[in-house]
């Protein structure tokens, strides 16, 4: 093959051929002008740079917080939660695929701009900063910051200074942490469907094992498959992987998507083996050990990567994807200074931005104010199990048994103050009353008050029976519940007014269900008063 000029050869592991490379990372800059033209574009990157660095200051160690139902610490935090994000891993990745890039990105400056499309995106940047200092939503500055990145590629080098660039600026996205808003959509499906395929495995090859929800029962020992377990954060760091490996391993366009998409299989096997590993080792409650195989399991999906590629490799083409960078243009020096006065102002806009404020809520009514005997009731403080909650969260929480006699109703209140997006209680979880509870049956019910209620016939491992009332106040559908929590917009003008409540009482499942029912209709019956008594407060 013949070899262009400023080309260099990057041998494939997987095969024995040889492609040239023209005009990509590693190759030498084409001359622009001499070494007054060379200060001059340093200077301009220079400026840029750090405008854009006082714009998106925040991003500075920037770290998803932990959610307050979170008791992660450390690297397994930091890789296997899944809100997480790893960010600085994504803005090093970030980096270095933007270094790769940097003599095409430099070749294209001066090709015929797109400012129209550049435009639109420098003016969702600036939304979106905005919005992200208003409201003090520092995950919001990372579309932003993407957004900026590929809209000033259009204005100075067009459509090849966008292709430069586009790799890193959407992956940059990585950075920014999944809302529990979504999560607990499928979270506890997915605990349960790893849980129920790790115990048919240890099944097949004769191991005695029993699924109980998101349980595994081994050897006269009890593991649970906690959100940390359920292979979001496998799936994504794979993910994240695979891009990379693209850019590092030139294949078709067909070969790299392959890749990429083979690497959401991957990271569920891998925490598949991973699950295994855990339930089968004697020493994997020891916090080290649980972190070491997760870092091993990551390691092994990368290799298995190499390994899918190895064997597309077999029998696709070898076709590479890069495109010839064209020779580079004179310096744009005013498409640059216009560029340069974005970033000042937008940098300037963020300093000046005064944050939004919410309302004092001390006087509104806290749930404590529930009074602890109701009508005979006389109650006890129970402990919320966060570690079973994962993603759900909540702003106050009440969790309590109410007792009567030989009768009991175990009592959980929660709400949101919408201040934070990172707390949310859409989640199946809410309705079973702990880890390992089974659904068995659902329905509706009507309270005495009128009020219809989401019914729950559960089951312990110990074929313990118990019914469930569930409701919730000021909670929409699902995906308007994303798109709130995603932007934020309850921080602000667009806030509703009061909080999100979620109510379960539960109850022993007699014999004759009515009985349980009735428990349950008479104790709401005198609950529900001092729920409105808090809730009317909200609407003032």
């Amino acid at each position: 093959m013949r070899r262009p000029e400023h080309a260099w050869s990057l041998r494939l592991p997987s095969s024995s051929q040889s492609f040239s490379a023209p005009e990509i990372e590693g190759a030498p800059a084409l001359p622009h002008g001499g070494r007054a033209a060379r200060f001059s574009e340093l200077g301009f990157a220079v400026a840029i740079g750090a405008l854009l660095l006082l714009a998106y200051r925040e991003l500075i160690g920037f770290d998803p917080a932990r959610l307050p139902s979170h008791d992660l610490r450390g690297v397994e935090g930091m890789l296997f939660e899944p809100s997480g994000s790893s960010p600085l891993l994504v803005f090093a990745a970030t980096a270095w695929l933007f270094a790769r890039r940097w003599t095409r990105f430099r070749n294209a400056l001066g090709a015929p701009a797109r400012p129209l499309w550049g435009a639109l995106l420098w003016m969702l940047a600036f939304a979106l900063a905005g919005w992200a200092y208003y409201i003090q939503e520092t995950a919001l500055l990372i579309p932003s910051l993407s957004a900026t990145i590929l809209g000033s590629a259009l204005m100075l080098g067009g459509t090849p200074a966008l292709r430069a660039v586009l790799l890193p600026a959407l992956f940059l996205l990585f950075a920014v942490p999944i809302p529990p808003a979504v999560l607990n959509q499928f979270m506890y499906d997915l605990q349960i469907a790893t849980a129920r395929s790790s115990s048919w495995i240890l099944q097949l090859f004769g191991g005695e094992a029993l699924n109980q929800a998101e349980r595994i029962y081994h050897d006269g020992r009890v593991f649970q498959v906690i959100e940390s377990c359920s292979g979001v954060r496998s799936v994504e760091t794979l993910f994240m992987s695979s891009f990379l490996y693209h850019d590092l391993f030139y294949r078709s366009r067909l070969q790299s998507t392959l890749v990429v998409f083979s690497s959401i299989g991957i990271g569920l096997f891998v925490n598949q083996i991973r699950v295994l590993t855990i339930v089968l080792n004697p020493y994997s409650h020891f916090a080290a050990v649980h972190t070491l195989q997760g870092l091993v399991m990551i390691a092994v999906g990368v290799f298995l990567l190499a390994l899918v590629d190895s064997l597309f490799s077999r029998f696709l083409p070898a076709k590479p994807w890069w495109r010839r960078s064209g020779r580079g243009h004179e310096l744009p020096r005013l498409r640059l200074v216009a560029v340069a006065l974005l970033a000042a102002f937008l940098a300037a806009t963020t300093l000046l931005l005064r944050p939004w404020k919410p309302l004092d809520v001390a006087g509104e009514p806290e749930l404590s104010s529930v009074p602890a005997q109701l009508a005979g009731w006389t109650t006890t403080s129970l402990k919320l199990d966060r570690e079973f909650l994962g993603s759900v969260g909540f702003s106050e929480w009440v969790h309590r048994r109410y007792e009567r006699g030989s009768d009991a109703v175990e009592v959980l209140l929660g709400t949101n103050r919408r201040l934070d997006e990172r707390i949310d209680f859409r989640s199946p979880k809410l309705g079973i009353p702990g880890s390992g509870w089974e659904v068995i049956a659902r329905g509706e019910a009507k309270l005495l008050s009128g009020r219809t209620v989401r019914r729950l016939e559960v089951r312990a491992p110990g074929e313990d029976r118990q019914v469930s009332y569930l409701w919730t106040e000021g909670v929409e559908d699902p995906a308007t519940e994303v798109l709130r929590a995603t932007l934020a917009l309850d921080r602000g003008p667009w806030r509703r007014t009061g909080r999100a409540w979620v109510a379960r009482l539960t109850t022993r499942l007699e014999a004759s269900p009515e009985q349980s029912d009735a428990r349950l209709r008479a104790f709401a019956a005198v609950l529900e008063p001092e729920l409105e008594r808090i809730l009317a407060a909200d609407r003032h």
